[in-house]
């Protein structure tokens, strides 16, 4: 019994390390762009004047917060949805964080462009 416990430990021990090294190779980039909703994405949403509908279909219609590539135009879903505030939306912002294997941004910080 002793000996499955060692076993258990170790096993444990190794997989949380490789889920460090993992997390520690996606480096965190920024852009800079828009946050939008997924109606309406980079169609209507690079605009200030895009803010109220924006907010409206998240709160009140099950849209969800995107990030929209000002370089681009691309449209990246966001997997950290409470990072996003009422005045996050409706102004250009530096956006930074890191893609998951899923093409979503996990956003780290969001700051205002200048």
């Amino acid at each position: 019994m002793r000996k499955w416990v060692g076993v258990v430990a170790v096993f444990a021990m190794v997989a949380m390390l490789g889920f460090a090294v993992a997390q520690a190779r996606v480096p965190d980039m920024t852009w800079t762009g828009w946050i939008s909703d997924s109606t309406c994405s980079a169609e209507k949403g690079m605009t200030a004047d895009h803010k109220g509908c924006a907010l409206s279909c998240v709160k009140n219609r099950g849209a969800s917060y995107v990030f929209v590539n000002s370089a681009d135009k691309k449209v990246i879903k966001i997997s950290n949805q409470d990072a996003v505030k009422d005045g996050d939306v409706g102004v250009e912002l530096k956006v930074t964080g890191s893609i998951a294997e899923d093409g979503s941004l996990k956003i780290s910080k969001i700051e205002a462009t200048k």
